[in-house]
């Protein structure tokens, strides 16, 4: 049997260059390949506001669920979310039920959740399943921070 050895990295990574996330996104210097992650961390941008670059399928379900886990586990006020949609370019109604879920977990908190980056698609579904009005958009992430800051003041 041959022991897992060691995967290094001289630098940080994203999600979205690695199969591989640490804590918020980020490898360690040295973690063992068996230890692996398949889906985005949200990065703390700052004290209340975390940001996730999602992936597609099969990643986008995974990604969402550590995010609600995320918050549901932390004892400390939630943060605001901001999710990029970049990379996605499907989405199904079960995506949008884990959507709904999580914003329901932030408006409990008097925290906010922006969609940045929504393709044309993507922008479809949420006009048809009128959630379009459930839901706050951004153009891209810059936006959506900003918008978040702008409401934390």
């Amino acid at each position: 049997m041959v022991a897992a050895s060691p995967l290094r990295v001289d630098m940080p990574l994203r999600c979205s260059e690695s199969e591989t996330a640490g804590v918020h996104g980020v490898l360690p210097a040295t973690i063992p390949l068996k230890n692996r992650y398949n889906c985005a961390v949200p990065t703390d941008w700052s004290d209340q506001i975390a940001i996730s670059d999602l992936s597609d399928e099969p990643q986008l379900s995974e990604e969402l669920s550590s995010i609600i886990e995320r918050l549901e586990a932390e004892e400390s006020p939630a943060k605001s979310v901001v999710l990029n949609f970049t990379s996605v370019t499907y989405i199904s109604s079960s995506h949008l039920a884990q959507l709904l879920r999580l914003r329901k977990a932030l408006v409990e908190d008097s925290k906010g959740l922006v969609l940045c980056s929504v393709s044309d698609n993507i922008w479809s579904v949420f006009l048809m399943t009128g959630l379009d009005r459930v839901f706050r958009f951004a153009p891209d992430p810059l936006t959506a921070l900003a918008t978040l800051q702008m409401e934390g003041e």
